[in-house]
C-alpha cells in the first residue's frame, strides 16, 4: 500500500509518487465513504476542489447524488494502474476504440450483466477495415481490460459485479498474426546481403539473429552489458518510444556471447560502459521502427523474404529447437514468461548455451 502524507487540506493526502488521494466521509458514524486517486499532474488546489465535490455528493439527499459515468471515472482508474508505457498505450487503445464507444456514456450503476453480455456479442462481430474479424486473442485482450475496469468500478462504488458469469467474447480467427521463421538457408542469405549492402546495420541484425532478444531490449543495451571475458550479454532493460524500463517480463537474464557475435561487436567503435551499443544518429535510443523500415526496403529491393525485427526472434527459437537445444534453455535465453517456473528454476550454463547457439549454423560474424 502506498504511504500517504497529510496536506493542509482535510481529506487530501499526498502519495509517494506525487499524486493526491482524496477521502470523503459523511452520514451517521461515517457510514458513507468514498476515495479517489487523482491523475498525475493534478495540483493540490485541484485535489482539494475535487474532494469538496466528492463530499458534497455524499451529503446530498438520497436520489440526489450525482451519477458518475464510466467514461468520467476512467481517468482516475487508469491513474491507479501500474502499467509500463507500452501496456498503458495498449489499454488506452482498447478503451478508446472498443470499450468506451459502447459503455463510456453509461452511468456506472446502470451497467448490468446484460449490458456486458451485449458488449461481448458486439465485439465478437467487430471487423477490421478489410472486412475480416479480429483475432480471438485480440478480442480476449479487450475483454480482460473491460472486465478489470468494470470489476474495479463495482468494488469502488459498492455495486454488484456486472461481469459475473459472463461468457467471454470469441471469434473464429485463431491466430493474432503469422509468426513466420526463416529457414537456416534464408537467414544465411539475409545476413550476407545485409553485410554487403547495409554494413552499418549488420551488427544489430546479427545480434538479433544470434540472441533472439526483443528489439526493445536490443536498443536498450549498453557496452557495460557486454562481457567479452565472461562470454555473455546482460539483458536487463528495454526501451519503448525512448522510455527505458525493465524487460517485458520484469526479469533480467543473460544471453551467450558466442565467438561469432563477439567478433562482430569487436568491429564496432567501443564506447564507455554507459554508452548505448546501437544508438540512433543523434546518440539517443534507436526505435525498432527504423530497423523495420530498413528491413522492408531490403526485402523489396533484393527480393528477400519479408521480415520484421521480431522475425529473428521467432527464427532463433525455431533453429535452436531444431538443433536439439532444451526448451527450458531457449526460454531462459529469450526471456519467455510462460511457463514461468521453467525459467525461474532452470540455470543456463553459458558454455552449453554458447555451443547450442553456435550449432544453429549462423555464418561466422566476420
Amino acid at each position: 500500500m502506498k504511504n500517504q502524507t497529510k496536506t493542509r487540506h482535510a481529506g487530501v493526502y499526498r502519495l509517494d509518487d506525487g499524486r493526491f488521494l482524496i477521502l470523503a466521509t459523511a452520514g451517521k458514524g461515517g457510514s458513507k465513504r468514498k476515495k479517489r486517486t487523482m491523475p498525475s499532474g493534478t495540483t493540490l488546489s485541484e485535489a482539494a476542489a475535487a474532494r469538496a465535490e466528492l463530499l458534497a455528493d455524499l451529503k446530498a439527499p438520497e436520489g440526489m447524488t450525482e451519477r458518475i459515468g464510466l467514461g468520467e471515472w476512467i481517468l482516475s482508474w487508469l491513474a491507479e494502474q501500474k502499467l509500463r508505457p507500452s501496456t498503458l498505450a495498449r489499454y488506452r487503445g482498447a478503451l478508446l476504440d472498443h470499450i468506451l464507444p459502447e459503455l463510456g456514456r453509461l452511468a456506472i450503476e446502470d451497467i448490468s450483466r446484460s449490458t456486458v453480455q451485449k458488449w461481448c456479442l458486439s465485439v465478437s462481430e467487430k471487423r477490421r477495415s478489410n472486412g475480416e474479424h479480429y483475432a480471438h486473442q485480440t478480442v480476449l485482450g479487450w475483454w480482460r481490460i473491460c472486465k478489470q475496469l468494470l470489476q474495479d468500478a463495482a468494488a469502488e462504488f459498492d455495486l454488484p459485479d456486472p461481469t459475473r458469469r459472463v461468457r467471454p467474447p470469441s471469434t473464429s480467427v485463431a491466430a493474432v498474426r503469422r509468426r513466420d521463421a526463416l529457414t537456416r538457408e534464408q537467414l544465411a542469405t539475409y545476413l550476407e546481403v545485409v553485410r554487403e549492402v547495409r554494413p552499418q546495420w549488420y551488427p544489430e541484425i546479427y545480434t538479433l539473429a544470434h540472441t533472439g532478444m526483443r528489439p526493445g531490449e536490443l536498443y536498450a543495451l549498453t557496452w557495460g552489458d557486454v562481457d567479452f571475458e565472461a562470454g555473455w550479454i546482460h539483458i536487463r532493460r528495454a526501451v519503448w518510444r525512448e522510455h527505458v524500463d525493465q524487460t517485458k517480463t520484469g526479469a533480467e537474464r543473460r544471453a551467450p556471447l558466442t565467438d561469432g557475435l563477439a567478433s562482430v561487436l569487436r568491429t564496432m567503435p567501443r564506447g564507455l560502459p554507459a554508452a548505448l551499443l546501437f544508438p540512433a544518429g543523434n546518440g539517443r535510443h534507436r526505435l525498432p521502427q527504423s530497423l523495420k523500415t530498413t528491413l522492408d526496403r531490403l526485402s523489396k529491393r533484393y527480393d528477400l523474404p519479408r521480415v520484421t525485427p521480431y522475425t529473428f526472434r521467432y527464427t532463433f527459437r525455431t533453429l535452436m529447437r531444431d538443433s536439439g537445444a532444451p526448451d527450458e534453455m531457449v526460454r531462459a535465453i529469450q526471456g519467455h514468461a510462460d511457463p514461468r517456473m521453467g525459467i525461474n528454476y532452470y540455470r543456463v550454463d553459458m558454455g552449453l548455451a554458447a555451443a547450442a547457439v553456435s550449432s544453429i549454423g549462423i555464418p561466422p560474424g566476420i
